[in-house]
């Protein structure tokens, strides 16, 4: 059907009334091919796209089944599309109607946070995150990811965070989520360009012109990610733009760690182990999860609001760790790692590497109360790390013992160790923001 559909479109001198029944055909067959939601949409069956909205407009890659595109806006009986191949495109909608179905299924997040994504991928952008015993509705689930309704969106949550079960949402039950904080541009300049990636060669997906406003989800060296259709995401020149949130520059520090947000970096996971040892089976990114967990759980009684970037065996990319600190407007973060060196026992003890200039204080403040465990201390250093750069707020990065070190990995693997660390850490943190900030007279050398 498809290829007699083409046919009639390559003969533009056809009758009128051939054109026109073609036309009803295509429309037809979208009907029985599209499902329809809110922002992205699936497809059931392979459809045409169009390079315009006219029916004797060339074909452009066509959808096939399973893949996503995303609806920009309508253009008279077509709508305007943004393709799985990031090309803009042209649908027909005369007659297509939303093809919604109740959800007979709710996730309940069982773990005691749990990150809703863009997209099912642990690196995808974080939306928002759940706590124990929010409930969402089910839209699609797998092994790995749960499709879930997001206030007028969609998300994704890992399937290990959740349990699914039959039924709808529990009355009364919460079903909130700590969303990304309001942070919003608006368009300078006479008319700016809105691209479906993050560079001047990608699709333009629309012209905006000056005053528009934009909810901001991400910013990308010299671009604004932001929100343009519901889920269809797109990214624009900072130049062409001005933003309400706070420049990197300036630092303000809470006054009380009550009062503070810190993400916890447990470092490496998944596919990536970090260091390896000759003296343990076990790797570096078991020890950083182990850590980071118990120092989460110490910061919150202390009355601070804490996210940690994994909780579970997983890998995120070091650009997303830091990202997730900027989209929580963090006022700390700390990303946690044990060391290794090129031979055996060569080199022992902790370092604090800082990089930005506000950095510094908190390296200080932390590392002169790690002085206190019995390790050797190598004191603060200068780190060229990404996941320093790319913060917007204070940021350190522990090493807290070498993994190729004999006594090193023995203290590493003792409880009384961790605790130490764990109890070292959230102490310099309490003076960080107590003082704030202030260097503590004794400085690390």
């Amino acid at each position: 059907m498809l290829e007699t559909i083409k046919a009639w479109f390559s003969h533009k001198k056809n009758a009128s009334l051939s054109i026109f029944m073609a036309f009803l055909v295509v429309v037809t067959l979208f009907a029985t091919h599209l499902q329809w939601g809110n922002g992205q949409r699936m497809i059931e069956g392979e459809v045409p796209v169009y390079s315009s909205n006219r029916s004797d407009a060339s074909p452009l890659i066509p959808i096939q089944k399973g893949e996503v595109y995303y609806p920009i806006h309508k253009e008279g009986d077509w709508e305007k599309i943004l393709s799985p191949s990031r090309q803009i495109g042209f649908m027909p909608t005369t007659t297509l109607a939303e093809q919604t179905k109740a959800s007979k299924r709710v996730a309940i997040v069982s773990s005691r946070t749990a990150n809703l994504r863009r997209q099912p991928d642990a690196k995808s952008y974080l939306l928002a995150t759940a706590k124990k015993g929010n409930q969402f509705v089910v839209l699609d689930e797998n092994k790995e990811w749960i499709k879930v309704r997001h206030e007028k969106s969609i998300a994704y949550i890992n399937a290990h965070s959740v349990n699914v079960r039959d039924g709808k949402i529990a009355k009364g039950a919460n079903s909130s989520s700590i969303p990304m904080k309001d942070r919003k541009i608006k368009i300078t300049a006479n008319e700016a360009k809105l691209y479906a990636e993050s560079h001047t060669n990608s699709t333009v997906i629309d012209h905006v012109k000056k005053g528009k406003t934009f909810q901001v989800v991400g910013v990308l060296e010299d671009f604004y990610e932001v929100a343009y259709n519901k889920d269809l995401f797109a990214f624009v020149k900072k130049s062409a733009a001005k933003a309400n949130f706070t420049p990197i520059e300036r630092v303000n520090i809470p006054k009380s760690i009550k009062d503070s947000t810190i993400v916890i970096d447990p470092g490496h996971g998944g596919e990536d182990p970090g260091a390896s040892s000759d003296y343990t089976k076990k790797h570096e990114k078991d020890f950083t999860l182990k850590v980071s967990k118990a120092l989460a759980k110490r910061l919150k009684g202390l009355g601070a609001h804490v996210i940690l970037t994994r909780e579970d065996d997983s890998n995120l990319s070091l650009r997303n760790r830091a990202k997730l600190a900027n989209e929580e407007t963090a006022d700390v973060f700390i990303s946690l790692h044990f060391d290794s060196s090129g031979e055996n026992n060569e080199n022992s003890g902790i370092t604090s590497y800082y990089y930005n200039k506000h950095d510094l204080a908190l390296s200080q403040v932390i590392n002169h109360s790690l002085k206190k465990i019995n390790i050797q201390n190598n004191g603060d250093q200068f780190g060229d790390f990404m996941v320093l750069r790319e913060s917007d707020c204070p940021s350190v990065l522990l090493e807290m013992g070498y993994m190729n070190n004999k006594k090193d990995v023995k203290r590493i693997e003792s409880k009384k160790y961790q605790q130490q660390l764990v109890y070292r850490i959230s102490d310099g943190l309490e003076n960080y923001f107590k003082n704030q900030g202030k260097i503590p007279q004794s400085k690390t050398k």
